[in-house]
């Protein structure tokens, strides 16, 4: 699947009421299929996502997550399939979900996640291409991988197939001080410990912005979209929270 690239992004907070602590959810999804079916494919993820989540049960939230890519991905498909300009558009989507001191991550496509804690950058998301694939089952190495022509190539995207396996990570253990990036395609020519020290040196909004300049000025032709969420631990008077 190739294509031009539309990105969306969205930060909402879903409140549960008597059943538990708010749940901050961040979500970026890079949609593809030419300018007007990316771009309806990636803002229908991201107002899909806002829309249902706010009223659906977060008790168990990789259960939650699965279940909102699977209806995510049958929207799509029907959008895409009742207007002959949209046939054929999908979207990558990546969700994470912070609620406490843990975090869940949904995924379909090669956004990612990143958590950055104590100086070391960890990616937490598997990209769904065909050479990170074949990286993974140690057909090619990973400078091979880096370097390779087709390394955008999905092997699936939301709305590209009539089923997708979600990736859903969690939990994961949020710790004071912990910082996780979400970002698209665009970013990846920026190498890892530059990434890194932009975001731990800057506010989250100041490292956005820095790192969008920094793809672009690597030669980058994707659209690059960008959230950093800095974790600080709060102390209240019913203990402490993030």
């Amino acid at each position: 699947m190739r294509a031009n690239n539309e990105d969306a992004v969205v930060h909402f907070t879903v409140d549960p009421g008597d059943s538990g602590p708010a749940v901050h959810l961040y979500v970026v999804a890079d949609g593809m299929g030419g300018h007007r079916a990316g771009q309806t494919a990636s803002a229908m993820a991201v107002a899909s996502a806002r829309e249902v989540l706010a009223s659906m049960p977060l008790e168990d939230l990789g259960r939650s997550l699965d279940r909102l890519f699977r209806r995510i991905n049958v929207e799509v498909i029907e959008a895409g399939r009742s207007d002959p300009e949209l046939r054929g558009m999908g979207t990558t989507l990546t969700i994470l979900a912070i609620r406490g001191c843990q975090a869940w991550i949904g995924h379909v496509g090669d956004s990612r996640v990143y958590r950055i804690r104590a100086q070391r950058m960890e990616q937490l998301t598997q990209d769904d291409t065909l050479v990170a694939r074949l990286a993974r089952q140690g057909m090619l190495s990973d400078q091979e991988a880096a370097r390779h022509p087709d390394r955008n190539l999905l092997v699936q995207a939301i709305g590209g197939q009539e089923s997708v396996v979600v990736q859903v990570v969690g939990p994961i253990g949020v710790e004071d001080d912990d910082r996780f990036l979400l970002c698209t395609d665009g970013l990846f020519d920026v190498d890892d410990q530059t990434i890194a020290n932009t975001v731990l040196l800057n506010d989250p909004q100041t490292a956005c912005g820095l790192l969008v300049r920094l793809a672009n000025a690597t030669g980058g032709t994707d659209n690059t979209t960008v959230q950093v969420v800095h974790c600080v631990r709060v102390e209240s008077s019913n203990g402490s929270r993030r």
